[in-house]
């Protein structure tokens, strides 16, 4: 393994652990701007700031799913015979176990396909 391949699953290995928590503060960011907005109808500066919460975090879970995405995008194209930090099958190359197949129903003897 060189060293680009290390700062590379480092870097992903960073991103997973600390891109969830982001997201989840972007989530909680929303649903607190959707929970003010329908809770006080009274009052017009109030709803316009929760407006802008609500935006804010739409485009937070925008962006941040966006850089995941772009992040893992580059690591399966850069080196595709690496290991999934997530431990996803089938993820960063050829994979040893292969998923199991199954038919849609019994063949001409009656019997089902494993």
């Amino acid at each position: 393994m060189t060293s680009l391949q290390q700062l590379v699953a480092a870097l992903v290995g960073l991103a997973n652990s600390i891109i969830p928590l982001m997201l989840a503060i972007a989530v909680i960011v929303f649903i607190w701007g959707i929970i003010n907005f329908l809770w006080h109808p009274d009052k017009p500066d109030l709803r316009s700031q929760m407006k802008t919460f609500m935006i804010m975090g739409v485009i937070s879970i925008a962006v941040i799913l966006s850089i995941w995405s772009l992040a893992s995008l580059l690591k399966n194209t850069l080196f595709p015979s690496a290991p999934c930090p997530i431990g996803i099958p089938g993820c960063g190359g050829t994979s040893s176990t292969a998923l199991p197949t199954y038919s849609s129903g019994p063949t001409q003897s009656g019997t089902p396909l494993n």
